[in-house]
């Protein structure tokens, strides 16, 4: 007569594990994409044409969004070429993360991924740097490497794209891709090239007083050796080779550039690994070099021979030139054109003949080209083993020169913080005064000039008064204008004439304003995302010095630019633990409010039993979103897509005690189209002219709560989590945003067991009996007592899921031809083991149980796999959840037993 029987308990199954994440970066509105639009992402690649064998190149991805709709989770795979691997540690930014790697078991081909990387933001971009090594050690040099990336992203917040073996999105898993590819040859030789001396790529004219130094950075592959290798350097006919910057091969020897100037290499030089060239030519129209048109024009033929270069080899070839009164020319002045090979026509002004070289109005620039090649003793695609590489270097040609930078590097209006200073240097070459100098300065309306004699801003707040800042130093103030229009000011000083090779600067001070002047953000805040842009130009007369053959006044001019960042809002997600006081399950008497224990933090930091909670548990979310103290933040807005399997507590978001910002509007919504879960929505800030503002440092603070609740059919989503998302934008309208995740486990349901048996019979007597006790013999018109054993197990292995149970719902179906009035005397023993046959003390229950016979209203839980209510009685155990109350709990470990009598009617 034993049988086992299902019991219907009000507790949680399934089992949730997710992992917390937190990443910041753009986000937009969420919103669906029409049958029609436009691409909605997309993916750019670069890197080096060429990479030494055995050696490491990097690589940019950039992924951008040029549609109309948000692209959540947007995920790049790259996939490199054969015997190519990435080095670990040297992904950039850090917040992306190290890809997961998958190798080919047969090729060893490594494929890239980063999961879930951004959210990608109608005109947002993400980026992802990082380096590989081609370390074949059979590279043929000569061959081509095609790496290939794709990025995938979806329209739907919780479901991140995922990529089959070859790197292409699996169909089903994103919403929209982009493909991207780059191609690198495989060299033995790299060649590179920079210069002293050039700000900005800027080089004054002066082969006395403005000399720079050139460096040729040579490697040759760690694989083999390459055998003559020979440099070859062609500098244009503005440009002087000076050699070492130690020697003047001008004939006769008392023959200066100009007179007062000294002979070249006057003071010397000599940098450090100044080699001696093996040939100094003067050329016309040289053939390509390395298969790359030169620009017709003369051009000075430096070569070196640094011979056989040892496997893994490097060096540095450093020279001095500088940009002369005139331009070379073929033809030499004194005597026979010197011999290549006798180097005398480095650092020879005799063939500087040709035009002059003077700034006028159209800025010139000088570029010379660079390259290396040798015989490869390793393997090569192709049957000749010569290899070659080059580069090209570039600076323009200068007479007036102007230099601009400002500091602090970040705008700011908080009082104490908000002065800009900025500072504007000019400079004159070797050859030409300075006269008639206006040193003209477009300001934003974001600023106003201090330290004048007025007050400049329109309106004249008293922040812009003059007495706020430092006056100018170098030079005062001319004149400043603002044009309402544009938004801007012009900030115009006279500077004094200057000699050749001066230099003078000026410097002056702005406020950072909290609002716009002008244009079309007039009187709207200076907000998060913003850069501001301070660009100057100086304009003048030069005129050449005695002596150098030039004549005549040149009106020239030269700009420069300054640039100051704005700093970014930033959210933090926090949860509370599940109290390990708490053995229940589904309490609802949890307290959401800051400051009441259990206190917030990160799941991550908590122990797997305050990190699980179980259906019916409430969960408390504080969603936190800090602006800077340095600007306002234009249209806030706070999102939250609640946890998979979980819904919103109606009525539960409450501000904390450290939120000061107006809240606009809350709405909730079910936006994600894998899953009904709920999306909550605040829109912050003060509203001004249809546009909300925070207004600098304040704090968005929340708290809510959600209900665990039974899981949700098959198929589940990818994020099964909390994801906070934040958005603002700048004063174009450009979307920016963070966000961050929050996440939790559930328990799987309690470890019940059920056991029924007969306790004892009065005729004949027997008992009494054990758990689970068959085959008692019964007389006609006895009376049998009938035990019903629960037990709550556990489970090993899930701390957080050894909780108690209450609100136990039992049923028993009679046999047929037995009715309610037929048995009574109910009873209950609880908390502890499976209790003894000698210790059962029923205890009257006759409140919390109910017996149905058929023909009356039935039990509606009761269905057939249990018996048939319409022929059978059924008793039901229905016991309540008291508030902490422990009368009706199981423990793990413990045991309820269940006792009822039933009267046996004569047959």
């Amino acid at each position: 007569m034993s049988r086992r029987r299902r019991v219907a308990l009000q507790l949680m199954v399934g089992a949730l594990l997710a992992q917390v994440l937190s990443v910041s970066f753009v986000l937009a509105p969420s919103s669906q994409r029409d049958a029609g639009a436009a691409a909605q992402i997309s993916l750019s690649k670069d890197g080096p044409t060429s990479v030494l064998a055995g050696g490491e190149a990097t690589y940019t991805l950039t992924a951008g969004n040029p549609g109309d709709v948000v692209e959540y989770n947007a995920s790049i795979s790259d996939l490199l070429p054969p015997d190519v691997t990435y080095v670990p540690g040297s992904v950039e930014p850090l917040s992306a993360g190290e890809p997961t790697i998958t190798t080919d078991p047969v090729t060893g081909q490594q494929l890239l991924v980063w999961s879930n990387l951004a959210d990608l933001p109608p005109g947002a971009t993400t980026t992802v740097t990082f380096t590989v090594q081609f370390d074949a050690p059979d590279a043929l040099v000569g061959s081509s490497a095609l790496n290939s990336a794709t990025v995938a992203a979806n329209t739907d917040p919780r479901q991140v794209p995922d990529f089959d073996a070859s790197g292409n999105p699996v169909p089903g898993s994103f919403s929209d891709q982009a493909q991207a590819s780059h191609s690198t040859v495989i060299t033995a030789l790299s060649i590179d090239k920079s210069s002293t001396g050039t700000p900005e790529g800027e080089l004054l004219r002066g082969v006395h007083d403005h000399r720079s130094t050139y460096t040729l950075h040579v490697e040759n592959t760690a694989q083999s050796g390459t055998e003559g290798v020979v440099v070859v350097d062609l500098l244009p006919a503005n440009l002087e080779f000076l050699g070492c910057g130690d020697v003047d091969n001008t004939s006769p020897p008392s023959a200066v550039e100009y007179p007062g100037a000294p002979r070249l290499g006057v003071p010397p030089i000599a940098p450090s690994g100044c080699l001696t060239p093996v040939s100094v030519d003067t050329v016309l129209d040289p053939p390509p070099a390395n298969g790359v048109a030169v620009p017709a024009g003369v051009y000075t033929e430096v070569t070196w021979d640094l011979g056989d270069l040892a496997p893994g080899a490097v060096i540095d070839i450093t020279y001095v030139a500088g940009i002369p009164l005139r331009e070379n020319t073929l033809t030499f002045s004194a005597g026979p054109t010197p011999s290549p090979v006798s180097l005398g026509q480095a650092a020879n002004l005799n063939n500087n003949n040709g035009a002059s070289t003077r700034e006028t109005g159209t800025e010139r620039s000088a570029t010379n080209l660079a390259g290396a090649s040798g015989t490869y003793t390793g393997p090569t695609v192709d049957p000749d083993p010569t290899v070659t590489v080059d580069t090209t270097h570039s600076v323009t040609v200068e007479d007036l020169r102007m230099r601009k930078s400002v500091s602090p590097a970040q705008f700011s209006s908080e009082a104490g913080s908000d002065i800009a200073t900025f500072t504007l240097t000019t400079d004159t070459s070797e050859y030409v005064t300075a006269a008639d100098l206006e040193l003209v300065d477009t300001l934003p309306g974001a600023y106003c000039p201090l330290g004048g004699s007025a007050n400049y801003a329109p309106g004249s707040p008293a922040e812009c008064d003059p007495g706020g800042g430092s006056p100018p130093t170098g030079a005062g103030y001319d004149s400043v204008t603002f044009d309402a229009t544009a938004g801007a000011y012009t900030v115009r000083f006279a500077l004094a004439d200057l000699d050749d090779d001066d230099t003078t600067t000026v410097t002056f001070q702005a406020r950072m304003r909290d609002t716009y002047a002008g244009g079309s953000n007039d009187g709207r805040p200076t907000v998060s995302g913003d850069t501001f842009t301070n660009r100057a130009n100086v304009m003048g007369t030069t005129s050449p010095i005695a002596g150098t053959g030039e004549s005549g006044e040149q009106g020239v001019t030269d700009g420069g630019s300054a640039t100051q960042s704005t700093a970014a809002p930033s959210v933090d997600k926090q949860t509370k633990p599940r109290d390990p006081s708490n053995l229940y399950s589904g309490d609802p008497l949890v307290d959401c409010a800051v400051g009441t224990a259990p206190a917030y933090g990160q799941s991550s930091s908590f122990t797997p039993t305050q990190r699980t909670f179980r259906a019916g548990d409430l969960i408390c979310f504080r969603l936190t979103m800090t602006f800077p103290d340095s600007v306002a933040t234009r249209a806030p807005v706070v999102s939250d897509f609640v946890p998979f399997n979980t819904r919103y507590v109606a009525g539960s978001w409450a501000v904390t005690p450290a939120n000061d910002v107006t809240i606009g509007t809350f709405g909730v919504s079910s936006s994600a189209p894998s899953t009904p879960a709920d999306t909550l929505s605040w829109q912050l800030g003060d509203d001004d002219g249809g546009v909300r503002f925070v207004q600098p440092g304040g704090t968005f603070d929340v708290t809510f709560a959600v209900e665990v609740i039974q899981p949700a059919q098959p198929p589940v989503p990818d994020l099964l989590g909390n994801l906070m998302k934040a958005r603002y934008t700048d004063s174009d309208g450009t979307v920016y945003a963070a966000r961050d995740y929050e996440d939790f486990e559930v328990a799987p349901g309690a470890n019940m067991t059920l056991q029924k048996g007969v306790w004892s019979v009065d005729s004949p007597a027997s008992g009494p009996n054990g758990a689970d006790t068959d085959g008692s013999i019964v007389e006609e018109g006895s009376s049998a007592t009938f035990r019903i054993d629960l037990q709550n197990l556990g489970r090993d292995g899930y701390p957080g899921a050894d909780f108690s149970v209450r609100g136990v719902q039992t049923w028993d179906v009679l046999p047929v031809g037995i009715a309610c009035a037929e048995v009574g005397d109910f009873g209950v023993v609880t908390h502890g083991s499976v209790p003894p046959v000698t210790a059962l003390a029923p205890t009257p229950l006759s409140q919390y149980v109910t017996c149905t016979d058929p023909g009356d209203a039935g039990h509606p839980d009761v269905t057939p796999a249990y018996g048939d209510p319409a022929v059978q009685s059924v008793i039901a155990w229905e016991f309540p959840e008291p508030d902490l109350a422990e009368e009706f709990s199981i423990f793990v470990g413990e045991s309820m037993t269940l006792t009822y009598s039933m009267q046996l009617p004569p047959q």
